[in-house]
């Protein structure tokens, strides 16, 4: 069950980076993964992947013996700190923490100069501190909810982040040089008290997946609408009104999710973004479905209005027009009527 664990998590990090980052996360797809520090002391040269996560452990075993581990998981285990045996282990690349009881990280951690990837979800830590400001090769961070109140000023010098997580926490706002994330691509947010995105936020320019579901982010603009790479933006539960024209900007989007708001109408510009997979605007106060634009989405997967005000679904939408469509959501609509074609699509 471990290894199935590694591997999901592998695939899913490829799935949410670009060609040039499979290279980095791919050698370790076949390597064994060791689940007891007993079974790689048997072999301790060739262990590079050890899972000691769900080992009930206070402590975390002398593992200096594995000079040549490169991911080490010990999440869901009863953790407040890491033995000093640890920071030799030079070319470890990823330690996966979460789900522990740490409120701050060791400073010896920053010995670990070759890491990666750190993920320490579902601790109590409250800052974003110096110690993890020091990993300059770090390409994924995951601190989801913790008790972070700040990002602080400093946290460009994680250029070569690629993924962040931040969801979760108690942030209020992002520091000025935050733009200074140049090769950020995923960008989690949601459920934190963010209000405003830094002016220089339009610099993240490969940024491909921004979620700021359930944050105080009340107006789109142009912090998000130059984000020519997005291809996955959601705001959820934010209490938007409108969605501007400037949306049009944002060509290569697949999946556009905006449910919970107070939006009252779907802009004509939603026409132009022909990669559209998934469109939802569940639970928002719209009348009505703009039929001509919605006829460009030729790749769309999924349509979801459940929850708004519509009485009738477009009658010159056809099968033709949108192939590929699978799922519509018109449940909690005025809606009683619809194609034959869409009935069995409906949900």
């Amino acid at each position: 069950m471990k290894t199935t664990k590694f591997i999901l998590f592998l695939m899913l990090m490829l799935l949410i980076k670009t060609s040039n980052a499979q290279v980095t996360y791919a050698p370790y797809f076949n390597e064994k993964v060791f689940n007891s520090v007993d079974e790689a002391a048997q072999q301790p040269a060739s262990v590079k992947v050890l899972d000691l996560s769900s080992s009930n452990l206070k402590t975390v075993p002398d593992l200096s013996q594995f000079k040549s581990l490169k991911v080490l998981f010990l999440q869901n285990n009863g953790l407040t700190t890491l033995p000093e045996s640890l920071f030799t282990l030079t070319s470890l690349e990823f330690i996966m923490i979460d789900n522990n009881n740490f409120t701050s990280l060791p400073v010896n951690l920053k010995k670990l100069v070759n890491l990666k990837g750190l993920s320490a979800s579902n601790n109590r830590l409250t800052s974003i501190s110096d110690v993890i400001l020091s990993f300059s090769k770090l390409e994924m961070l995951n601190l989801a909810d913790n008790n972070i109140t700040a990002v602080p000023t400093g946290i460009k010098k994680l250029s070569m982040l690629k993924e962040m997580d931040l969801s979760g926490n108690r942030i209020t706002s992002l520091s000025s040089d935050f733009g200074g994330l140049i090769n950020l691509e995923v960008l989690m947010l949601g459920s934190n008290s963010i209000s405003i995105l830094p002016a220089n936020f339009k610099q993240l320019t490969k940024l491909q997946v921004l979620v700021l579901d359930n944050c105080k982010i009340k107006v789109i603009n142009e912090q998000i609408t130059s984000l020519l790479a997005l291809k996955r933006l959601s705001l959820s539960d934010c209490g938007i009104t409108v969605i501007p024209p400037a949306i049009k900007n944002l060509k290569n989007l697949t999946d556009f999710i905006f449910n919970n708001n107070a939006i009252t109408k779907i802009p004509n510009e939603i026409g132009v973004l022909t990669k559209l997979e998934r469109l939802s605007f569940a639970n928002n106060r719209i009348t009505s479905l703009p039929g001509a634009e919605l006829a460009n989405l030729h790749n769309l997967v999924d349509l979801n209005m459940s929850g708004n005000q519509i009485s009738e679904f477009p009658a010159n939408l056809t099968q033709q027009q949108l192939p590929n469509l699978q799922g519509v959501g018109i449940n909690n609509t005025n809606i009683r009527m619809v194609s034959t074609w869409l009935q069995t699509m409906r949900y």
